[in-house]
């Protein structure tokens, strides 16, 4: 919605979720253990010209962390 408001069109986003570990700095924000591991997520945005127009990356306590989606074939309707 946000991006919309600002009259940026989305043509395609690229997320990757995966493991990583701790190192001292995300440890003490996430209040972990040095070498903990750790959920990663980077999401990059994409224009229609194919231009990067967001990027996401981001570091999750796997115990405080749940990952959902929603999938539809090509062309089906969401419920």
């Amino acid at each position: 919605r946000l991006f919309h408001r600002c009259g940026i069109t989305l043509a395609q986003v690229e997320q990757t979720l995966s493991a990583a570990l701790a190192d001292a700095t995300l440890a003490a924000r996430l209040d972990v253990a040095v070498g903990s591991a750790l959920l990663t997520l980077e999401r990059l945005s994409y224009d229609p010209e194919g231009r990067l127009v967001d990027l996401l990356q981001i570091h999750y306590r796997p115990d405080r962390f749940r990952y959902q989606m929603t999938l539809s074939p090509d062309g089906a309707e969401p419920r």
